[in-house]
C-alpha cells in the first residue's frame, strides 16, 4: 500500500533554504470550504500568498498551485484524496467554521485518510490558540489525521 501523503510530508518536511522551491505547477485539494465558488479559491490563493511573502519558501511562486476545491460531501471523495498527495482543509473564522471543519475531517477520514498528515489553510489569525488547536487536537484524537499548521509571525 502506497503511503497517500509521502508527498505532502515531503513537501512540509523540506528544508526553508529555497532547495523546495517548485518548478511545475502544484495541486492542493482543499476540503471544508462554505462554497466552491471563484471567490473561495481566491481566498485559498490569498492565504497561499501570504505564506509566500512571509517567507515559507516551499511555497515557491503561490501562482503555481492549482486548488481543487472539493465538496465535504462529494461522493467519491475516497478516489479524489487517493489520487491527489496533498490536502488542505479550509478553516474559515466565522461562527460555523469549527463545525464544517468537523464535517470535513469526517469525511475525510470516511474517506480513508488515516495517519496522513492535511494542511490547515485558513485566513490571517492573531493566534493558533482557540480554533485551530482545537481543530487540531479533533484532528488528531478523533480521526487520527495530523493536522499542519504553518507557523506564522502573528501565532502566538
Amino acid at each position: 500500500m502506497t503511503d497517500q501523503a509521502a508527498g505532502l510530508r515531503q513537501w512540509a518536511q523540506e528544508r526553508d533554504d529555497g532547495s523546495a522551491l517548485l518548478s511545475e505547477p502544484e495541486d492542493l485539494v482543499v476540503i471544508g470550504l462554505p462554497q466552491l465558488g471563484p471567490g473561495q479559491l481566491q481566498r485559498v490563493e490569498g492565504v497561499l500568498e501570504r505564506w509566500q511573502q512571509v517567507g515559507k519558501r516551499w511555497v515557491g511562486d503561490a501562482s503555481r498551485w492549482r486548488i481543487i476545491p472539493v465538496a465535504t460531501d462529494y461522493p467519491q471523495l475516497d478516489k479524489v484524496v487517493q489520487s491527489y498527495p496533498r490536502l488542505g482543509l479550509w478553516i474559515d473564522t466565522d461562527l460555523d467554521s469549527f463545525y464544517r471543519a468537523y464535517q470535513a475531517l469526517r469525511a475525510l477520514s470516511a474517506a480513508g485518510v488515516r495517519h496522513q498528515r492535511v494542511l490547515a489553510v485558513h485566513p490571517a489569525m492573531t493566534s493558533r490558540r482557540g480554533l485551530l488547536s482545537n481543530v487540531q487536537h479533533i484532528a488528531q484524537t478523533y480521526f487520527d489525521i495530523e493536522l499542519l499548521i504553518i507557523r506564522e509571525p502573528q501565532d502566538g
